[in-house]
């Protein structure tokens, strides 16, 4: 319907792939998969179609890429010579997910088996028929119910042969023996399905640095074999990087021919790894704890970036608030302290005691911070605009208490 062709991106589950070669740089050299009733071909040629008996395809189109405009969504090899398997964010931990998925299955039976009393009842035999074969008495060996019915609940029925005599064993005396675990095996079993959601959860998704450095001190060793969150990102991104990057150029290729000219894909470095609510915890501790004004503010600037990673402006301007603020680190109980003790002079005191106050008046008078100064440098923005802060700090009357002040 338009001048240029249309191509579009499409995932193939693997499960659906007949047969693929990969040369040494994991480019594609063909695929073959399955596509309801036919065989699709990709090549360095064409793409082709293909049913169950013909020899020639029923429909193929020719490309000029000069590469098979097909590759594997993960570049990371499982193995150093072997080009197809590659290695994704859960494989090392596809053993332990097993084991997972059985301990919570066998978790769950023992609860259902410890938490409900089960009946038992005798016997009665049938004198008719079920013509609808519902019972497995009268049901022929491929009719009969699976054992997978028989669920340990609430209402389990169990049955036992009625005594026919007086000598002859009677089940109801004592049907059977049901030997619960004591409370220590049933904690283990609680504390033994989270210790293992855990390692596979940190394995894959990696372990915050302050965790491994913790982990450090308390001698749990078992940490320092995890990843940090970052490294795993980081191989992760490079994987999408890959995969982007080749799925727009051949799109972009095959529309537009020798007039693409080429494009890079970068994920970026910076990742947001903690809440706005987290980091303010971390800002805390790490003030109470007596941290330099370095750790301090690379927290407050995490804090900022985290706060405002989807508004590029609010972001700016929250940047240009805290260059202007004297003691961006302090609350004004802590300036009046340090004021007290000659720390800050009178101008900065009131700027930093006053600044919102000053920012509105500002952006009254000379619009918002941001787009002000837009066609000056940064440094002389920022000073025309403490200029006028200290402007604003003059007009205070002096005279007046200051916090803190007896009367």
């Amino acid at each position: 319907t338009t001048s240029r062709p249309e191509p579009g991106n499409k995932l193939i589950n693997i499960d659906r792939v007949v047969d693929i070669v990969n040369d040494a740089d994991l480019n594609c050299i063909y695929v073959i998969y399955k596509e309801g009733e036919h065989f699709v071909v990709y090549d360095d040629e064409r793409i082709a179609i293909f049913d169950k008996i013909n020899i020639k395809p029923v429909f193929e189109i020719f490309h000029e890429l000069g590469y098979t405009p097909a590759r594997q969504f993960w570049s990371e090899k499982l193995e150093s010579e072997n080009l197809i398997n590659k290695q994704s964010p859960v494989t090392k931990e596809l053993s332990d997910l097993d084991w997972l998925l059985f301990h919570m299955t066998a978790r769950k039976h023992m609860n259902l088996a410890n938490s409900y009393q089960k009946e038992f009842y005798y016997e009665f035999d049938d004198d008719f028929k079920d013509p609808k074969r519902t019972e497995d008495k009268d049901a022929g060996p491929l009719e009969k119910k699976p054992l997978g019915h028989q669920m340990s609940g609430p209402g389990t029925i169990g049955t036992v042969p009625m005594p026919k005599g007086p000598d002859e064993f009677d089940g109801l005396k004592n049907p059977g023996v049901l030997l619960s675990p004591d409370v220590k095996t049933l904690k283990w079993h609680v504390d033994e399905e989270n210790s293992l959601s855990t390692k596979i959860f940190r394995s894959v998704v990696g372990v915050d640095q302050n965790v491994l450095n913790d982990s450090a001190k308390n001698e749990k060793q078992i940490d320092s074999t995890f990843e940090t969150q970052l490294s795993v990102l980081f191989r992760v991104k490079t994987n999408f990087e890959i995969i982007n990057k080749f799925a727009d150029s051949t799109l972009a290729i095959l529309r537009y021919g020798d007039a693409f000219i080429g494009c890079e894909i970068d994920y970026g470095t910076k990742y947001f790894l903690k809440d706005v609510t987290t980091l303010h915890g971390d800002f805390k501790i790490a003030k109470e704890a007596g941290a330099s004004e370095v750790i301090l503010d690379d927290i407050y600037q995490k804090i900022v970036n985290t706060n405002y990673r989807s508004d590029n402006r609010s972001l700016a301007r929250a940047q240009i608030i805290r260059e202007l603020d004297p003691l961006p680190d302090r609350t004004d109980k802590e300036v009046i302290n340090i004021f007290d003790k000659g720390g800050i002079d009178k101008i900065n005191f009131v700027i930093k005691t006053n600044l919102l106050k000053f920012v509105q008046r500002f952006e009254r008078s000379n619009g918002g911070l941001v787009e002000f100064g837009s066609a000056i440098d940064f440094d002389t923005k920022i000073n025309e605009i403490l200029n006028k802060f200290k402007q604003y700090a003059d007009e205070i009357n002096t005279s007046e208490p200051r916090p803190g002040d007896p009367d």
